[in-house]
Formats: C-alpha cells, structure tokens, sequence
C-alpha cells in the first residue's frame, strides 16, 4: 500500500511513533538521572507494541494480520512491567526493583505472551480473532476467552499501581517534580481508562488489548 492511501489513523499513529522513538533517544541520553533507565524501558515497549500494530493496520492477508495481532503481545505484556518500574524508580524506590521483583513480572509476561500465540491450539485468551476490513485499514475483532479478563486486569493493575506512585509523589513533592508526575499520571492513566471502556463495548476502539 503507498503512503498516500495511508488512512489519518494510520499516519498519526505513525507519527506518534516517530515522536516515541525520539523522546527514548533523548532519555536514554540522559540516563545517569533517577528514573531514565527506565522510561527508555518503557518507551521502547511502547515502540514495539505500536510498531507491530501499525503493521497489523496496514496487513490485509488475515493469515498474517491474526499472527500480527498475538506477537503485537509482545509490546502490550511488557509495557505495564516497564510502567511500574519506572514508577517505582522515578519515586525514589529503587531498592524494591530486585531481580526477583522484575523477573517475576517478565516471567508473568512472557506467560501472557506465549498464551496469546499459541492460542489458535487453546482459545483461553480469544475463542475467535476476526479480521475486519474497514476502507485501507485491517482491524481486529476478538470474542474474549476465559483467560482474557484475567490477563487484561493484571496488566491494568500494573498501569494503576505506578499511577498511584506518581499520584502520591504530585500530592508530597514541589516543583517540577509536581508537573512531571501529573503528566505522566495523565498519560498513563487516560489511554488505560479509554481501552477498558473499548473492551467493555462502551468506547469504540480498533485495539481490545
């Protein structure tokens, strides 16, 4: 497909990636800061998730977008990890990131993912994956299986429980430290609220992850 039949969403979404990608070159510049190290983290998840979806959108052979569509897990297990450990290390809690700590929620993760690709074989995660085709964009439709809810609550748990740092961490300190919190609070906490709302059929969505 050229570019120039690229849809609005498509192209924004492009943007926004772009702009993703260059914020994590400058963070991770600045590394040796409280907190960096991670948000690079974070945004690199955030890249790969949007990455993939991207390509889903623009991927027509429904073979290929369904296998799209489970390997973009790849981005959305990983992300709500990277959050709270940001989270906690923007905080001043970085003695509980412990090896055990990151690697229990990466095993939880890479669990999630390995669900959701293997689930053709299963259908715990969805009993059925269909493949909507709306003007240039390829979108996905899943009837959620048992394992769904599950999955989607932990990681919306995850996005919560650094929220809540954050928010702690507006109401105690001072300075920039109080715009920085509220905004990535903003940032975190709108877009989850927003994809809860879409998986429960309130908000219209193209992603029920």
């Amino acid at each position: 497909m050229q570019p120039g039949h690229w849809s609005p969403s498509v192209l924004l979404l492009l943007c926004c990636l772009v702009v993703v990608a260059t914020v994590a070159v400058l963070v991770w510049r600045r590394r040796p800061q409280a907190g960096a190290t991670e948000l690079t983290a974070l945004l690199a998840a955030i890249l790969v998730w949007g990455s993939i979806y991207a390509a889903g959108l623009l991927t027509h052979d429904e073979v290929t977008r369904r296998l799209i569509e489970r390997v973009m897990w790849v981005g959305v297990t990983t992300a709500p990890v990277a959050w709270l450990v940001f989270a906690l290390s923007y905080t001043g809690r970085r003695r509980l990131i412990t090896q055990r700590l990151v690697g229990g929620l990466l095993a939880v993760a890479a669990l999630t993912t390995a669900l959701v690709i293997t689930n053709p074989g299963h259908q715990l995660i969805w009993t059925s994956n269909e493949i909507l085709h709306t003007g240039n964009v390829a979108t996905a439709v899943q009837t959620f299986g048992p394992l769904f809810w599950p999955v989607a609550l932990y990681n919306y748990a995850l996005v919560l429980a650094g929220s809540y740092l954050l928010l702690r961490l507006v109401f105690t300190s001072e300075g920039m430290y109080v715009d920085q919190s509220a905004a990535l609070v903003v940032g975190a906490v709108v877009p989850a609220v927003a994809n809860f709302l879409s998986v429960l059929g309130i908000a219209p969505s193209k992603d029920s992850t």
